[in-house]
């Protein structure tokens, strides 16, 4: 059963609060240890060697150490994070959830046909289960960018990388198959004269998406006026919004939200609005899902009555 906010937030401090802090003094107490090694060796080279250029190479050697060090710490620790505090949040919200720290594969995103055309694709922060609707789900974080090679004004050449997408992904495989393909794309003039796009009774949605498909009839069942002011909702609480497809036995989505789960750098890790931000990222997904999933259910089965 999914829980409120309070609740939820009280469970994964209490339940997390003493392994984080356990986890952040190790990564100290090694930075610490390895930072007094450095100060003894630089210290003995000074008092050792005549040449002032040696020093220097060891402070130096020292310092890109540390960095090394201090980088490879904090990488560590995002993992670490992950795995206690947002796995303890994905099963407080859902206990029929699961997190797993790598992400979605490559081909299961391009089969949504989302991005035309991009060159490098990363994934991670998958969270999984099953609906409860009883439709299989998966969602996790991706990046996409699209790389473009050059030659500069010496002939050197130069790789420029440009992010085209960066948030929430996900598949829903449905129970019943629709025989039909609904779209919620971002609002765009090139659809405002499409043969397909769906007007509906709502100025909020117009202005933000528009509702492609070829079955009018079948998308007006499923995404009734409730179900439109539930995406709204979303897009009104976030400022996100959300792009939705319906492929017969399939659903994708996509929730330009950016990452997901990463530990805060000038918040306390278990802040209350950081966690009740990463308490939306599940809610708000999983929610409409859900209400999706219920209207093609209840379509599903009032046309096999028939």
């Amino acid at each position: 059963m999914n829980k409120g906010f309070d609740e939820i937030y009280d469970n994964v401090f209490r339940e997390t609060k003493s392994s984080l802090e356990t986890a952040k003094q190790k990564n100290r107490k090694f930075l610490l240890i390895v930072f007094g090694v450095l100060i003894v060796i630089n210290l003995i080279v000074y008092f050792l060697v005549d040449f002032k250029a040696e020093v220097t190479i060891s402070i130096s050697i020292a310092i890109i150490v540390m960095i090394i060090l201090f980088i490879t710490s904090r990488t560590s620790y995002k993992k670490m994070y992950k795995q206690i505090v947002i796995e303890t949040l994905v099963k407080s919200y859902n206990n029929g959830f699961s997190y797993y720290n790598e992400g979605i594969p490559l081909i299961e995103y391009k089969i949504s046909n989302f991005d035309g055309a991009f060159d490098e694709y990363k994934s991670e922060d998958r969270i999984y289960g099953k609906l409860k609707t009883g439709d299989r789900f998966e969602f996790a974080e991706i990046t996409t960018y699209k790389i473009r090679e050059y030659k500069d004004s010496n002939g050197s050449r130069t790789e420029e990388r440009k992010k085209t997408f960066s948030g929430m992904y996900g598949i829903v495989w449905l129970e019943k198959n629709l025989l039909s393909d609904i779209q919620i794309t971002l609002n765009s003039v090139m659809n405002k004269y499409n043969k397909d796009r769906i007007e509906v009774e709502s100025g909020e949605f117009e202005e933000d998406y528009d509702l492609i498909t070829k079955d009018k009839m079948m998308a007006m069942r499923i995404f009734t006026p409730d179900l439109i002011e539930e995406i709204n909702t979303i897009k009104r609480s976030t400022k996100i919004p959300i792009e939705i497809k319906i492929d017969e036995n399939k659903l994708f989505f996509r929730y330009k939200c950016g990452q997901m789960f990463e530990p805060p750098i000038l918040k306390n890790d278990l802040d209350r609005d950081v966690i009740r931000n990463y308490y939306n990222m599940i809610y708000y997904p999983t929610h409409i899902l859900e209400r999706i999933c219920e209207n093609i259910n209840n379509v599903a089965e009032i046309d096999n009555e028939e």
